[in-house]
């Protein structure tokens, strides 16, 4: 009773912070974020994804990101595995000019406790080495993620996580700009994933973006779809 206790709070936690927004924030964008999934079990240690993301931006009235995020994953045991990936990202301003980045990363995810049925809490931590082709200082970043998943009916099951971003180093940008090391953005997801069938999940969700800048910090409200297929 104990732990049913203690997962309903941290849900309870995680939904919270996923609605709440900081008063001192100023409202930024609407967006829409869709991304698909495509993995590949090579066996039972090593797997392979391909992420493809688009993203729409002022108030989901332009084209803005597009994402390509190839990784291997191996699965040192049910608990714990390591993952290393490359992804490129073009963007788009409203006049439809564009940047390039890209990023190597790598990342490490802990199951604190659950599994297939049972309500899961798993911990994320991604590496990044962000290059931009417009050139600037390499942009070393860390992301912490807590992610629950809920088993709510058959198939169906709610999802709530929180993430941090931090840069690590002060970086001078391709147009002379210096910018400080330290806390960036976070994100709070609170949504539904929907298993259905055995090699195709769907899932769907609202997130709150809060980001530190020095003209103001900003909130940004992204309606997310995510699908994944598995081979």
């Amino acid at each position: 009773m104990r732990n049913v206790r203690s997962l309903r709070a941290i849900a309870a936690g995680l939904m919270f912070a996923a609605v709440v927004t900081p008063a001192e924030a100023i409202d930024g964008d609407t967006q829409l974020w869709n991304t698909q999934n495509f993995n590949y079990k090579i066996d039972d240690k090593w797997s392979a994804n391909l992420e493809v993301q688009e993203r729409w931006y002022g108030d989901v009235s332009y084209f803005a990101f597009f994402i390509v995020r190839p990784s291997v994953t191996y699965k040192w045991n049910d608990w714990l595995s390591f993952t290393g990936g490359y992804a490129h990202f073009r963007v788009w301003d409203p006049d439809g000019d564009f940047a390039d980045e890209d990023r190597i990363w790598e990342q490490v995810n802990v199951r604190l406790f659950g599994g297939k049925d049972q309500p899961t809490l798993n911990w994320r931590t991604r590496l990044e080495q962000r290059m931009f082709e417009a050139g600037g200082d390499t942009v070393w970043r860390l992301r912490q993620q807590l992610r629950l998943m809920y088993p709510i009916v058959d198939r169906v099951q709610g999802v709530a996580w929180s993430e941090t971003f931090w840069r690590l180093n002060d970086v001078t940008q391709a147009n002379g700009r210096f910018v400080e090391g330290g806390i960036e953005q976070t994100r709070q997801f609170a949504g539904l994933n929907l298993e259905v069938t055995k090699n195709f999940t769907f899932e769907a969700g609202y997130m709150n973006v809060y980001t530190w800048r020095a003209s103001g910090d900003t909130v940004d409200h992204v309606p997310w779809l995510i699908s994944t297929f598995k081979f």
